[in-house]
């Protein structure tokens, strides 16, 4: 009993002291502030604590480093080292976070490692840590929506659209699409000479897509295919399919499924899907549905999936619940409960539901269990406590105990409550302990203090 005492007295501590870093620095403004905030210096602590975080970061010690640039950013409003601060934050929780066994726990931390790096962007707009924090952050959100989670392939796009910070690229750019704008029949040739030729920068060539993929010119689809087909830089390639699948219409859509029939590259077929997906009609929607099918072990299946339950079309849904109740490939159903989360149905969210009740995999249930506890849904707090009361799987009540953390209501603290005093199981009883000292709720609060005074 004696470490629940210490957890709990640690989560106390926690609760009584500890500020949100981003309500502190939320404030800043940019500009004329921002310029004034630099010249402030470092106090001696903070620059002991500045040094001591590097040597956390280059020997890969990351919970030191979080801990350390947790502190620095809620304190760095007097000094000319927040958006550096704020930057290390969010690596350092996205390495500590890539370091986790556990997937659910693996996906929250780059998630709030996001929310970091997005402040930084936001409020220093004019910082050197920009570029960097942009760079990041493209990482990060490949890695969550490679894993099914929506709201994070905006971040690609963006990054895609965003021209380079080479002044020359940027005038090259503005001049070309000017010219389009003014006189399109003098510019077009210049833009298809530009990007048909191989040896101009790879940069500029997909920026230029960029405007290739705006216009209308009919001669724009046959010059995007023979850059997706033929071109020999990988990032032009990929640049010129994004730009097919944002069209829409009947040629382009032809030429993207005759690069997904002879494209053997995963990447490339991933890139293929995305933008078929984009498309949204009957014909793309029943392509996706040939590849979700196919017996094939391949990501291209998988991502397939995610998108087809992405459309939210009724046919697309029971074919991949078709799909799952058939297969036995533990990736496959990784994929489609992935998909049905995002699907937001009341059928996918039954499927989910029946498939944290009754799947003999106990890691599958996990995944549904992690799924509907990120709803945010008060009914759903009697099933999962109902599955954890009847389950003997250490990892899946774990996993029941974080789906339950992420429910913010007054009635899940209470259940959590109830766990951490009647279960018998010292490691859960710790889990059940500590997540209930990371809610700001009172009746936490009065348990914890109940569990230090006994």
């Amino acid at each position: 009993m004696k470490s629940i005492r210490f957890i709990a007295l640690v989560m106390v501590c926690g609760l009584i002291s500890a500020g949100s870093a981003f309500a502190q620095y939320a404030g800043v403004d940019t500009g004329v502030q921002q310029a004034a905030e630099a010249q402030k210096a470092l106090t001696e602590d903070q620059q002991k604590a500045m040094a001591e975080a590097k040597k956390a970061v280059i020997g890969k010690n990351w919970q030191q480093a979080v801990e350390i640039y947790n502190k620095l950013v809620a304190e760095a409003k007097d000094n000319r080292y927040l958006d550096e601060s704020m930057y290390w934050l969010g690596y350092s929780l996205y390495q500590q976070s890539k370091a986790l066994s556990d997937l659910d726990y693996r996906l929250d931390g780059t998630k709030r490692a996001i929310e970091e790096v997005n402040v930084l962007i936001e409020k220093f707009p004019l910082s050197a840590w920009i570029d960097d924090a942009s760079m990041l952050r493209i990482e990060m959100a490949q890695d969550l929506a490679k894993r099914g989670l929506a709201g994070y392939e905006k971040y690609l796009v963006e990054g895609l659209k965003t021209s380079e910070q080479d002044p020359n690229l940027e005038i090259k750019l503005v001049a070309l699409n000017a010219l389009l704008q003014t006189d399109h029949e003098k510019a077009y040739p210049i833009l298809e000479k530009l990007l048909k030729n191989q040896e101009e920068n790879p940069k500029l060539r997909k920026n230029a897509l960029m405007v290739l993929g705006q216009t209308r010119d009919p001669r724009a689809v046959p010059l995007l295919v023979e850059l997706a087909t033929n071109d020999k830089d990988p990032g032009v390639r990929n640049t010129a399919v994004f730009w097919l699948g944002q069209r829409r219409d009947k040629e382009a859509q032809a030429a993207l499924f005759r690069l997904l029939d002879t494209s053997s590259d995963k990447k490339f077929q991933q890139q293929l899907i995305f933008s078929l997906a984009q498309m949204r009609n009957k014909e793309a929607l029943a392509k996706l549905l040939e590849i979700a099918r196919s017996d094939k072990e391949s990501e291209a299946r998988s991502q397939a999936i995610f998108w087809l339950l992405q459309s939210r079309d009724e046919e697309s849904l029971n074919a991949m619940i078709e799909v799952y109740n058939k297969t036995s490939d533990s990736k496959v159903k990784e994929s489609i409960i992935n998909g049905l989360a995002q699907n937001r149905s009341d059928r996918a969210q039954d499927k989910l539901l029946q498939i944290a009740r009754n799947d003999k995999d106990p890691e599958i249930r996990g995944k549904a269990v992690f799924w509907i506890g990120q709803t945010g849904r008060e009914e759903v707090l009697d099933l999962l406590v109902d599955i954890y009361k009847k389950s003997d799987d250490l990892k899946l009540k774990k996993n029941i105990l974080f789906s339950i953390s992420q429910n913010r209501s007054e009635r899940a603290v209470k259940q959590m409550i109830d766990i951490a005093r009647s279960e018998s199981n010292l490691e859960l009883k710790k889990q059940a302990v500590f997540w209930l000292g990371q809610t700001k709720s009172e009746e936490a609060l009065k348990f914890l203090r109940e569990i230090i005074d006994k």
